[in-house]
């Protein structure tokens, strides 16, 4: 029997006094945006690898206030299962900008002219819908579609529209 192989990630949901939302620019070349985080390294939380993250990324220092959501999804092709810690967080220090990339906070009308992640995964602009409604049923690894258990929501968070 072959060995199951585990990815863990965080992400963190970072909105500053006004209600915006930090996002990092991810790929140029390909023009999309995404909620900071990234890979939980070896000997490392959750916690800790969501706080380090967004230090690298934006130049931030972020109090993690609690979880939100968790993502779960097994890949086949790989034999691997998929984690995602989804965190609210809170800025307590440090510079936007001083980190490895093109960091900003975003209110929900300008994230309707993004593409906050690929096209592929969520169509354009309705990244803002999704987070107000707290993520209810989507699955991105059925090209957005809204399906069943994927997404499971820890707590709500009010968020305010402009």
């Amino acid at each position: 029997m072959n060995s199951l192989n585990c990815s863990i990630n965080t992400r963190v949901i970072v909105p500053d006094d006004a209600g915006r939302i930090l996002l990092v620019e991810q790929n140029p070349e390909e023009d999309f945006w995404i909620i900071p985080g990234g890979r939980v390294e070896e000997a490392e939380t959750p916690r800790q690898a969501a706080k380090r993250e967004v230090r690298e990324e934006t130049g931030l220092d972020v109090d993690i206030i609690r979880l939100i959501w968790y993502t779960e999804q097994y890949y086949h092709e790989y034999n691997m299962l998929g984690l995602c810690f989804i965190y609210l967080g809170r800025v307590c220090a440090g510079e936007l900008g001083a980190g490895e990339q093109h960091a900003d906070f975003f209110s929900p009308s300008e994230m309707e002219c993004m593409n906050v992640v690929p096209t592929s995964i969520l169509p354009k602009g309705s990244f803002w819908k999704l987070l107000a409604s707290n993520f209810a049923g989507y699955d991105p690894m059925n090209n957005g579609m809204i399906t069943q258990g994927y997404l499971h929501k820890a707590v709500d968070i009010p968020f305010k529209r402009d």
